[in-house]
């Protein structure tokens, strides 16, 4: 079955994808649509859904 929030582990990659410079991380694969979060002046989707 599909979360509609992402796992801790997809939170914690995320969080380090942005300490690391990028401004935005887009997730894709669950086929519904997970929360967006404002990090460390980032922008996260995790989950942009079908």
């Amino acid at each position: 079955p599909q979360a509609f929030n992402p796992k801790n582990d997809c939170v914690a990659i995320a969080h380090q994808v942005i300490d690391l410079g990028a401004s935005v991380v887009l997730g894709h694969h669950p086929h519904i649509v997970q929360g967006f979060e404002v990090y460390g002046g980032g922008v996260i989707a995790y989950s942009l859904g079908n």
